[in-house]
């Protein structure tokens, strides 16, 4: 991970608004989304991470930009849980 020039957040979604949360997250510059499942945890961090859907790596410059974007899903959807990797 290159922790120097990115920012990495841990996701889940809830299922029936997912499609449309990803969508909202790619219309952002630079980001890149994984699924969850095949990413080992690194030598380099600092916590556990736990069990999420997707691991969303984006520039720094526009970090901003997606913890608004989880932070309303986590206010208007059933379920959303994130948490940036340190």
């Amino acid at each position: 991970m290159d922790w120097r020039d990115r920012k990495y957040y841990c996701v889940s979604f809830d299922w029936r608004s997912q499609d449309m949360r990803i969508g909202y997250l790619k219309l952002i510059d630079g980001i890149r989304i994984h699924p969850y499942k095949d990413i080992p945890k690194q030598p380099d961090e600092l916590e556990k991470r736990g069990y999420y859907h997707y691991l969303v790596s984006v520039p720094i410059d526009y970090s901003d930009s997606v913890e608004y974007a989880l932070r309303k899903a986590e206010r208007n959807d059933d379920y959303c849980s994130w948490k940036e990797i340190k």
